[in-house]
Order: structure tokens, then sequence, then C-alpha cells
């Protein structure tokens, strides 16, 4: 492990604005760290504080020292000094690349093993068919009992906004309102979505859809959102527009206030302004581009290769290209990529900006100083590796997440970077001890809270991904075994040497490699059978 440390109730929610008042939580009498809950869809760890990683995203792209460091200052200045106040988990890993799932799990503190939730459109919880999923008790649901006052608004759950039927009951309670929320804030999400798009990627062929949204950020849904809880951060209240009503937080509660951005999950649509931030000059696409992409699928089980090949529209990189030469002639390829990976992380900037307008309402807040804020994205996403755009596969690239942590209250430690794996299912646990709470039973976390006080995590946990039975990736230490329907198609990466998995080797295993699958295939059955095997 290598660490680098620079120490330095509606009722009460909801009402109408009536005189002036100190907005208090987390009183004498309950000084518990009020918690900032920040989930972000679909962002890759491309974070500027890890611009020179091996493997990584932007050394691959911006080879030039000079011009990386100028990049990665663009990319994500907000997230890298929520980084330098707290921990970076460089190896956090989702327990589903997908939406419905991964967030599932994070809210539930249970692996896609016990849930049983691979995929789906964002049923309500309460309405899923195992039960012990429908009487889970959620992360903001167990605050609640601890004495919380719990706040939303955003993509939090999948859906972020109740379904009403024509008589204003509720039809659908996608967000979990009547559990898990004090406050509920019903708001769109994303970006407006009045779209240029760009002549790479001509939506109505439904290849990657990317292009220019045509307003200012301060239009943005996401903009607005993060605008809410950045007035109930600093002034301890925020109006609700959709309603009229204004949301307070109460004198003598703590806070769990949580925020979804839905921006960079495509379609990666944001204003001009951010993606004038990445002119194509400074960015260096390989002309063996889809080459050595589809060099790197030659070794993995043929089930697996030909799924990716199967990928229709933006999920295939090479109908991207292909469709980039058609338009732009020989070099129309890398253009294409290009302009993709482009607006990809213009549309991560912009997710990061709105990020900023939340830090720095918390820097001009009372609750500045006793509030511990937890930071992740749902999952990760190929951005062209292995020929792949999109989500879904149980590679590095679409498993690994981001997830920052820190604890504002004075005394604690930052800039520390965590490279132990561990899973976005330890949110909750992390989140109930610095809440002082005990969590559920059916909770398969394990708390993080050690890697903020100068502690030591555990080093050989098994990290659980899933996208169906039968198919299952771990990260063990500094390995990644996956398999894809069954044993029989299996691969095996050391990621330390290996961090972009190109060389699998179950391909031409030698005695040691295959006496490591034999272990790694233990280790697997044992966390599957573990989770799935709880009873309530």
């Amino acid at each position: 492990m290598v660490r680098e440390m620079q120490c330095w109730s509606r009722a009460i929610g909801v009402i109408a604005m009536l005189g002036s008042f100190f907005p208090g939580a987390a009183t004498a009498a309950d000084a518990r760290p009020n918690i900032l809950f920040i989930a972000i869809d679909d962002m890759r760890p491309i974070l500027g504080s890890l611009a020179n990683e091996k493997g990584g995203f932007l050394s691959e792209y911006y080879p030039n020292a000079s011009v990386r460091a100028s990049v990665a200052a663009r990319v994500t200045p907000n997230l890298d000094r929520l980084a330098a106040r707290g921990v970076t988990f460089t190896q956090a890993y989702c327990a589903a690349p997908l939406c419905v799932p991964s967030r599932l799990s994070i809210l539930t503190g249970m692996l896609p093993a016990r849930t049983n939730v691979f995929r789906g459109n964002g049923t309500p919880i309460r309405q899923l068919p195992k039960k012990v999923v429908r009487e889970a008790v959620t992360l903001p649901q167990r605050l609640r009992q601890g004495g919380y006052f719990a706040v939303g608004i955003g993509k939090i759950f999948h859906a972020s906004a109740q379904i009403f039927d024509g008589v204003g009951n509720v039809f659908e309670d996608g967000p979990d309102v009547a559990h898990s929320w004090d406050v509920w804030v019903n708001r769109p999400i994303g970006t407006h979505r009045k779209v240029i798009p760009s002549q790479w990627a001509p939506v109505a062929r439904k290849f990657l859809s990317y292009g220019t949204e045509d307003g200012a950020k301060e239009d943005q849904y996401d903009w607005r959102n993060a605008g809410f809880v950045a007035d109930l951060l600093r002034d301890g209240e925020a109006l609700d527009r959709a309603t009229g009503e204004v949301v307070r937080l109460p004198e003598d509660q703590p806070a769990f206030i949580a925020c979804g951005i839905n921006r960079p999950h495509a379609p990666w649509v944001v204003p001009q302004e951010f993606i004038d931030r990445f002119p194509l000059r400074e960015m260096k696409v390989p002309r063996k581009w889809l080459e050595d992409g589809a060099e790197d699928l030659e070794d993995v089980p043929a089930v697996t290769k030909a799924r990716i090949r199967a990928a229709k529209g933006a999920g295939n990189a090479r109908k991207v290209w292909r469709e980039g030469i058609r338009i732009g002639g020989r070099n129309g390829g890398r253009l294409a990529i290009a302009e993709a990976l482009r607006h990809y992380l213009a549309a991560q900037a912009f997710a990061d900006e709105c990020v900023g307008l939340i830090l720095d309402a918390l820097e001009n807040s009372p609750l500045r100083d006793n509030t511990v804020v937890v930071l992740f994205s749902d999952h990760g996403g190929h951005l062209g590796q292995k020929t792949h755009f999109g989500k879904e596969t149980l590679w590095e690239a679409s498993t690994r997440s981001t997830l920052l942590i820190a604890d504002l209250r004075p005394g604690s430690a930052g800039g520390i970077r965590e490279n132990v794996p561990v899973s976005l299912v330890d949110i909750y646990p992390t989140v109930c001890a610095f809440a002082g709470l005990a969590t559920p039973r059916e909770v398969e976390g394990e708390s993080l809270v050690p890697a903020l006080r100068g502690g030591a995590l555990k080093a050989d946990r098994t990290i659980l991904s899933m996208v169906g039975w039968g198919s299952f990736s771990i990260r063990v230490g500094r390995w990644r075994y996956t398999t894809m329907m069954g044993s029989k198609h299996a691969e095996l990466y050391n990621i330390k040497a290996d961090p972009g998995e190109r060389n699998n080797l179950l391909a031409k295993p030698s005695p040691r490699i295959r006496r490591l699958e034999k272990e790694m295939r233990q280790a697997m059955r044992a966390v599957v059978s573990r989770s799935r095997q709880f009873r309530p």
C-alpha cells in the first residue's frame, strides 16, 4: 500500500419561509458530522491528481508531460481540491458496471449476488422480488433511524423523481421517498439536451452521441440541482422551485445531504465552454488505434470477444472509427475518436464544476468544520479500450470507479492515496461509522474509516463485481480474475504490471499461473456463496 500524506420528518424540513434562523445542524446536543453525499454518473477515475498513473487515460492520450499537466488542471480541479483534504481510493470498484445494480448495492450495502439485480430499468426498491431487498434499510433510511435529517436531489437511486398519477398520488416511488428521505426534491437531471450534434457523431445514426448544449451552464439541470444543495449548505435553506416551498435544515439534527450529478453519463452534451477547454491539437490518438484495440482482444475467451464485437451503435468503436473515415477521409477515424474523447472530458469537467459550486458553498457554510464529504461514481466505462465505448464489462475500464472521502473536521489528514482495492459497497458501513451507527446484518461492505485515520486496510480482500450469474470478476491484491459465462472462459491479469489488461495470463498459463487461477477461483466462489446464502 502506498500512502502520500500531507498533514494539514418532512414537516420539519419543508416549510414556508418565515423570518430568519441560524442553520446549525449538529448542535452540542448532537455533534456528529454532517454527511455530504455526492453521486456522479459514469465518471471514470480520470482525475488531475492521478494524471501520471501508469496506463492512465491522460498518460495515454497526452504523452507530453507539460501538456498533460495543463489538461489535468482543467479536467477536475474541484475533485482535486477535495482529494487534497481527504483520501483518494485509487482502486475502488463497483459491484456491477451498470447504474441500476451498482446504485442499489451502494445504497443497501449488498452485492448483486444477494440482491439478484444485475440490470433493470430502475424498478423501485420496494417492488423488487427478493424480500431481503424489498425490506432493506437503505443508507439514508439508516441515518434517519439514527437521528439524521436526510434530504436529496438528483440521481441517487436510479430514478431521480417520483411519478404521480392523474390525481396527485404517488404511482412510482423510484427515489424511495417514503422510507429513505425526510425531504426529496423532484427535479430533472443532466442537461437540457438542446443538442447541436458534432459532425463526427450523427445522432440520427445512433452512433456515439456527443455534441454541444445550446445554452449556458446555469441553464442545465445538473447545475441547478448543485445550486440547490449549495444554497442549502451556505444559507441553511433552499427554494424548491417546482413546489415553491423552502427546504430548511433543522437546528437540532445532523444532516445527510445527497446530490446526484448526471453528467458525464452519455450523451456527452455540455455547453461549448467546456468543450473548448480540450482542443483537439493537444490530444494524440495513435494511427493504429483501432488495430491496437482489436489486437488486445486476441487473448480473451471467444465468448467475451464475440460479445464485444457484437456491440451495437455507440458500444462498437470500430463503427465509430469507420463512420469517421466515411465523413472525413483517411484521418477521419482518428478525428472521430478524438472528438468523442474530447466531449467525454468536457462532460467530466462540467460535472466537476457542479461539484465546485457545492464545495464553494460548503467553504462558506456554518457546517464547514463538521462535515464529511463522500463523493463517488457508480461505475466507470470504456473510452475505446478493447474497441468498446460504454460499460457492462468486467475489465478495469468498466468496473474501476471514482471514490473520494474527506473528513473536513479540524485535525483530519488529507492528500492520502489509498491503493488497496476497495468496493463501493464499503460506502454504507463507512458512513455509518462516521455517524456512530451500527450497520444492518445484511450489509456486506467494510468501513474505510481506518484509511482516513492513518491506519491500514486489509490488503487481501476479495472485491467482487458481476454482470450476471456465472459472469464474475474479483480483485485480490494485484490480481484480477474474471469468468464470463463460467470458469471455462476465464481471464487473469496482473494489474500492477499490466494496468491495461493487455496480457491474459491464462492464454498460455504456466504451472504457477494455473495454481494461482485455482486460488482465485476458490476466493471467487467463497465470496459469491457467502453473499448469496445470507438469510435475514
